[in-house]
């Protein structure tokens, strides 16, 4: 009959938000897909603060994904972006809060123009929001013997701001010994993951590297 197929086929949408893409150059753009499965088709709408930019994309007459971007994101506390849809039959919504840990810090060592014998790590991170201090975690490596201090120093080192969303410190170190670093990033929502340890010589040594301001900003992503 007409009324079993219209429970069969009729139905609210089912939303989902299936995939998210973080782009940060010092600055950041969000983006989020959210894919409704509806019977009639259904109307998508985003809400949410920040500067919300989306638009449709037609999989077929019963699945449509609409892909969200959120630029210029400024994260005074968690933000909310919601997805509707809403066909004939009824709405669905759903939620997601996305919270703002910095990124992973890039680490590089060179040398003090200054001071021949000091070396000198640079780090840097992107975060959206700007009270950033840096967690440096130190230990000594005994050349001679290859082996390593069992306990870690930590050094709290205040963020400077850069340009954008991107924050960086110096830390000078001029002794004898090899100096183990690994370096966390922290802001109002908690630590970044640690970075990738550095070796910094504790005598002269040529060559040095550079780091882009090109990070990657982690958001987690809890959904509702």
């Amino acid at each position: 009959s007409s009324e079993l197929l219209q429970n069969i086929y009729y139905d609210r949408p089912r939303v989902q938000i299936v995939q998210k893409l973080v782009v940060t150059d010092c600055s950041t753009e969000i983006r989020l897909h959210c894919v409704v499965d509806s019977y009639p088709p259904a109307q998508i709408d985003w809400s949410g603060s920040g500067d919300l930019d989306y638009y449709l994309v037609v999989n077929n007459k019963h699945r449509t994904s609409s892909l969200l971007r959120v630029r210029n994101l400024d994260i005074s506390d968690t933000t909310n972006v919601t997805c509707r849809a809403v066909n004939e039959v009824g709405s669905t919504q759903h939620y997601q809060t996305l919270i703002g840990y910095p990124g992973r810090p890039e680490l590089s060592a060179e040398y003090s123009p200054m001071s021949p014998d000091t070396s000198v790590l640079v780090g840097q991170t992107a975060s959206v929001h700007p009270a950033v201090h840096f967690h440096v975690q130190t230990r000594i490596i005994n050349i001679d013997t290859n082996t390593r201090e069992p306990e870690w120093n930590v050094t709290i080192i205040p963020g400077m701001s850069g340009s954008g969303q991107c924050y960086f410190f110096r830390y000078e170190y001029n002794g004898g010994e090899e100096l183990e670093l690994v370096v966390s990033a922290r802001n109002k929502f908690g630590f970044s993951p640690p970075s990738d340890p550095l070796l910094l010589p504790g005598r002269r040594k040529s060559g040095s590297s550079q780091t882009s301001c090109e990070l990657t900003l982690y958001l987690i992503m809890l959904v509702y």
